[in-house]
């Protein structure tokens, strides 16, 4: 519960680190290598990835990328409406998003993630129209 907790930099402390996105993409490198490592990682042949603010893109790429073998389950999620945010506390997320006091604290928390999303928004096209290749082969 978001609203009784405080504002979502003051939650920083509750979670077990910052910058999720850079750890899960460098599985585990420490501060000093981790971006790099985790710009490495995504940028390899072997691996797709998707945005939840577009996730329907990311889904239709699926299906054209994978044809048939998946058509069946990636079309009922395109058809539901189970991957959108239905959060209660929206109301007040949107009112700490538009402080700027709290934004600019979470943007120096979350700077290395940041950076990495900003990142995979720029390879997104070209990472799908790459040739898939399996994680053991180098590039």
């Amino acid at each position: 519960n978001i609203g009784s907790q405080g504002d979502l930099a003051q939650l920083q402390p509750t979670i077990d680190t910052s910058n999720k996105l850079v750890e899960r993409l460098s599985r585990g490198c420490d501060s000093s290598c981790g971006l790099q490592v985790a710009l490495q990682n995504l940028r390899h042949p072997c691996l797709r990835f998707m945005f939840l603010d577009d996730f329907k893109d990311g889904l239709e790429k699926m299906l054209n990328h994978f044809g048939s073998a998946m058509s069946h389950e990636i079309g009922a999620l395109l058809n539901s409406s189970h991957h959108r945010n239905k959060s209660p506390y929206s109301g007040t997320v949107i009112n700490q998003i538009n402080n700027p006091e709290i934004m600019s604290r979470l943007k120096k928390i979350l700077a290395q993630d940041i950076k990495l999303y900003s990142e995979a928004k720029k390879l997104y096209a070209k990472q799908w129209a790459k040739p898939l290749m399996s994680c053991n082969q180098g590039y």
